[in-house]
């Protein structure tokens, strides 16, 4: 059951069912800015490669599929923060997946910040923290920015373009089960 689309679901089995869950928590946006250099990009969210639950039918669950981070506009304004992706059994309150949206590029005149990877929380496993994002293009128009390198993969820096001056939106999340 892939499940693309950022929002909460309600999940249910009529039976006992292993399910393992894949996915990833929502990238965030590169910043905006009006300056002479480009912003850093949104880190990535964290990702797990497959953890296995055991759905009990007389247990409720809830999937949320975080959302992307908005990119900055222009004008100086950080890029938004993704959302966390996570698999909750809501009747023993047991977070059995938690993946955490990246930070969103932030704009300091001067100083434009890369953000930072979502974390892994809850009973999560075979998971990885999400990369920080590249830095920033420097003067000039359409100069990238570099690659992130550690845990998942995080966005890549912004570049200077004097008409736009926009960020670019981070990833949705993910959820496969």
């Amino acid at each position: 059951l892939p499940l693309y689309k950022p929002g909460l679901y309600t999940v249910k089995a009529s039976a006992p069912m292993p399910i393992t869950v894949r996915g990833a928590g929502g990238g965030g946006g590169s910043g905006g800015t009006k300056h002479n250099s480009g912003t850093g990009g949104g880190g990535g969210g964290a990702v797990t490669n497959g953890t296995d639950i055991s759905l009990d039918p007389a247990h409720s669950y809830q999937l949320r599929v975080g959302a992307n981070g908005g990119g900055g506009g222009s004008g100086d304004s950080d890029g938004g923060n993704g959302g966390i992706t996570s698999f909750i059994d809501t009747t023993i309150g047991s977070t059995w997946v938690s993946l955490g949206g990246g930070t969103g590029g932030k704009v300091i005149p001067g100083l434009n910040t890369p953000g930072i990877g979502g974390a892994v929380g809850g009973l999560t496993t075979n998971a990885v923290s999400g990369g920080n994002g590249g830095a920033g293009g420097g003067a000039g128009a359409g100069v990238n920015g570099s690659n992130a390198v550690n845990g998942a993969a995080g966005g890549g820096g912004g570049a200077y373009v004097p008409s736009a001056g926009t960020g670019g939106d981070g990833g949705n999340g993910a959820a496969i089960g």
